[in-house]
């Protein structure tokens, strides 16, 4: 008749038994997801253009490392940074920005070690001020352009594949 261990045993057998499951299913053992976030300014704030430069700050990290980072406003890239942290290692990125006055899109983007960027970490802005008034025009005075002698087809004249 085989006998069953005690309570100990069967403790020692239940915690191998999750071990051996939740390695298989990847549970508690899977590497972190690479994180990008913008911790200023924070989404929904307004901003006075009479302060000058905008400071962003953002954090970027990810399991096997990277190596860049990216600020970009309404979708055009404002800076650029190159990082060399450890793998996995937590990174304090910072940006300068000059902004127009208007509603804003700050998106934060970070390259991992596979090459492949990672992101973004979105903050919508409000920026008030004035939009500065645009430099004088100074009069001409070269003369207008002169016409070449060869002229273009008109639209008839194009021959239709």
């Amino acid at each position: 008749m085989a006998r069953w261990p005690g309570a100990r045993g069967r403790l020692v057998a239940l915690a191998l038994g999750f071990l051996i499951m939740a390695g298989g299913a990847g549970l508690g053992f899977a590497a972190r997801p690479p994180s990008v976030w913008i911790d200023a300014p924070l989404d929904g704030t307004t901003l006075d253009q009479a302060d000058g430069a905008i400071h962003i700050v953002g954090h970027v990290t990810e399991p096997n490392g990277v190596d860049r980072a990216r600020l970009d406003a309404d979708g055009a890239r404002v800076a650029r940074t190159l990082l060399t942290p450890e793998p996995g290692e937590l990174v304090t990125v910072e940006f300068g920005w000059q902004p127009t006055p208007g509603r804003h899109v700050l998106s934060l983007w970070t390259r991992n070690a596979a090459g492949e960027w990672v992101g973004p970490a979105i903050a919508t802005v409000t920026v008030e001020g004035e939009n500065p008034e645009p430099p004088p025009v100074a009069p001409t005075t070269s003369s207008p352009p002169t016409t070449s002698k060869r002229t273009a087809k008109t639209l008839g004249e194009i021959p239709t594949p």
